[in-house]
């Protein structure tokens, strides 16, 4: 009814998942970015989870759509099944053939799949397993599926797994029994709902989609469908299907937030997980409310100074109010109060939304079962504001949402002497975007207007956040290095750096909580004073993003930059190390900004091979640079692709045409990589080391 009466050519909110109307948020091109990287690489598993309704079957169709050449894929879509069912089906998919007499015993599936895979490897073809809902996956299955990784080559495992599913799969790989499966894990993803900014998006390229580019729903509508829907997908189009019905039954031309409303109470259950987050989060601002409330009238009605001696010192220092030995400004002017007052209203609002919003952002490790990556849920939501000290029971202890854990003490390596820390707003690292710039600002000016540490407390925040680099920059400047192409310029150590032995190592340990904020330091990127414990998830808003493999120190070299290495110490015990330049001989560790040498025999006898980098995103586009891209990110990169040496490519046009294609295939094989026509986070990085680009720090010319 309504597509008619509003010009679309279809109901253009079907909850069916159909191409035309494909919607990829920042989080999910991540997501798929970790998909298409995952099908590059050789054996383990890629673990992509969300909330039901989020878009996994959305990213797993873009996956294939845009699967590469050399992929074959196995989907299984119900694996609700026993381990010989599961064998089977992934048989079928694989188009192997089976015996046709009798039911073909689990060993004799195994063979013939292991006969395909080693056939497919010497064609040089990459098999791929996608299961779909795999936390319905019993135990004994999933432990079925994990042995298929165990079909490899003596270089190689032949068979790559990706994991799709709802949380519980998380849960269920957690677990004891699934331990080894999780520690092969090399890749993971969860989606969140969409943010308030990609709901309205979505919204209107549906709209646009069906065939009408005018605005269907009011700027507060759509507000309104985000917090009614909890900006999952599927309850925004059955929410947005209803609304518009009944905007056309009530003869409107745009939807309302009334409409919105009545058209939520018939779709949406009230007890649907979306809706708690709403009431808890009125909650708290009625909690805030109310503290506010108790503040004013405490102060106002004198009691503190009503208070014997000490204790009514410590009422008003507790809630701000000025102190007898205090001097206080005099003012006849009324409204000066009602100023001041508004401002401590509006900073414990913005504390309250703060702690609303970092409620839905979990922490997730670096290192999740110590390899696997999380990053940001919701790409465009903006910069939480730290909650201002006097709404706060102790604001001299960060946020629990805002940091994971304490950190460990410093290294025994004395610390340079440390200049006069610069004002609180933080500084950008160098060449990020403007947008990097502006939600540092924000995150930085919030910080400034919330903390107010004594003068004593801001000389120990200085040194634990703006320590300089003052032993690796003399190694810079003592050589009279210059930023070079991929090569490998000696580091010659100056004379106070010590050399760590064995024994000594653990001086040189980072917490793994501590370790992107050791890497950022290195970047030359200043946080603003106390905010530390930062991880991946935090690292886009200075225009930089995470990268993790599994490779050594031929990688390392290649890749060129600073990276956390995951040590496995003499006791089984996990530990991580930050790496800032490499010799031939030694490696030069960082903590806490104090260099320290160590061999890097000391080290190869400890590292597991795992290692995390920092990389420079380019200024348009995503993780990953393709056909489906935005005009200015393909211009971007064919520039880039120009300046190669014995390169032919022009600027324009701005298309992902075929030239590009063959150039960057080109490129990679002339660098090592994988000769895909895929540029992904190796290609930029190597594209970045053959440019020779300023903004980026080297382990050959380490500063």
């Amino acid at each position: 009814m309504y597509p008619k009466y509003f010009g679309l050519k279809e109901p253009s909110f079907s909850i069916t998942p159909d191409p035309q109307y494909l919607f990829l948020s920042g989080q999910h091109r991540e997501a798929l970015a970790h998909l298409l990287y995952g099908a590059g690489e050789v054996g383990g598993f890629v673990l992509l989870s969300g909330e039901v309704g989020t878009g996994k079957t959305t990213v797993c169709r873009a996956f294939l759509e845009q699967l590469p050449d050399d992929v074959d894929v196995a989907l299984v879509v119900n694996p609700a099944m026993t381990a010989a069912e599961l064998l089977h089906s992934i048989c079928d998919e694989f188009r192997v053939q089976l015996p046709a007499s009798g039911e073909p015993s689990v060993k004799v599936m195994l063979d013939h799949l292991n006969r395909f895979l080693l056939d497919a490897h010497a064609r040089g073809r990459r098999p791929v397993l996608i299961i779909d809902e795999a936390q319905n996956l019993r135990p004994k299955v999933m432990e079925q599926v994990r042995l298929l990784t165990n079909l490899e080559t003596a270089k190689q495992k032949l068979l790559q797994i990706f994991l799709i599913g709802q949380p519980e799969l998380r849960t269920l790989l957690a677990s004891r029994e699934l331990r080894q499966l999780n520690q092969r894990i090399t890749a993971r993803y969860h989606l969140a709902p969409l943010s308030a900014k990609e709901t309205a998006a979505y919204i209107e390229h549906r709209i646009a989609v069906a065939g009408v580019e005018r605005p269907l729903f009011t700027a507060k509508a759509l507000k309104r469908v985000h917090r009614r829907s909890g900006g999952v997908p599927r309850l925004i189009n059955l929410l947005c299907d209803r609304a518009l019905l009944g905007a056309a039954v009530s003869r409107r031309m745009q939807v309302t937030p009334d409409i919105v409303d009545s058209a939520a109470r018939e779709v949406i259950d009230r007890a649907d997980p979306a809706r708690p987050r709403q009431r808890s989060r009125l909650g708290l601002a009625a909690a805030v409310l109310a503290a506010l409330a108790l503040g004013i009238w405490i102060g106002g009605s004198s009691l503190p100074q009503r208070l014997p001696g000490a204790l009514g010192e410590q009422w008003a220092a507790a809630l701000g109010w000025p102190q007898a030995d205090a001097p206080v400004a005099a003012t006849s002017d009324p409204s000066a109060a009602d100023s001041v007052l508004a401002e401590d209203s509006a900073h414990t609002f913005a504390a309250a939304e703060a702690l609303a919003e970092d409620a839905n952002n979990p922490k997730r490790p670096l290192f999740a079962a110590n390899v696997g990556l999380e990053p940001l849920p919701g790409g465009d939501a903006e910069p939480s504001r730290a909650p201002d000290p006097a709404s706060s029971a102790d604001a001299s202890s960060p946020d629990p949402m805002l940091t994971w854990a304490a950190a460990g003490n410093g290294p025994d390596v004395a610390a340079p002497a440390v200049p006069d820390a610069p004002d609180s707003s933080p500084a950008i690292g160098r060449g990020a975007s403007p947008g990097a710039q502006a939600a540092a600002e924000s995150h930085g000016s919030a910080n400034e207007a919330s903390t107010s540490p004594a003068p004593e407390q801001d000389a120990a925040v200085a040194a634990a956040t703006d320590q300089p680099l003052a032993d690796a920059l003399a190694l810079g400047k003592d050589a009279g290095l210059h930023t070079p192409r991929i090569a490998m310029a000696r580091v010659t150590a100056a004379p106070k750096l010590p050399t760590l032995t064995a024994d000594e190592l653990p001086r040189a340990l980072v917490d793994e909580d501590a370790v992107v904020d050791e890497l950022l330091r290195l970047w030359e990127v200043e946080t603003a004073p106390g905010v530390r414990h930062l991880d991946c998830a935090a690292v886009p808003a200075f225009a930089l993003a995470c990268e993790r493999s599994e490779g050594r120190w031929s990688d390392l070299r290649r890749f060129d930059r600073p990276a956390a290495l995951k040590l496995v110490l003499a006791d089984g015990q996990p530990a991580f190390v930050v790496v800032g330049g490499l010799d031939e001989e030694h490696a030069l560790l960082h903590r806490d900004g104090v260099a320290m040498r160590v061999p890097i025999a000391t080290l190869d006898e400890r590292w597991s091979g795992d290692y995390l980098l920092l990389w420079r995103t380019p200024p348009f586009g995503g993780r990953i640079i393709g056909r489906t891209d935005s005009a200015d990110a393909i211009a971007w990169l064919r520039e880039r692709l120009a300046l190669l040496p014995d390169s032919d490519l022009t600027v324009d046009p701005a298309r992902y045409d075929a030239d590009v294609v063959a150039a960057v295939r080109r490129f990679q094989s002339a660098q090592g990589l994988r000769s895909d026509g895929v540029v992904g986070p190796r290609t930029l990085m190597m594209l970045s080391n053959v440019l020779a680009d300023l903004d980026v720090p080297r382990l050959s010319h380490s500063q």
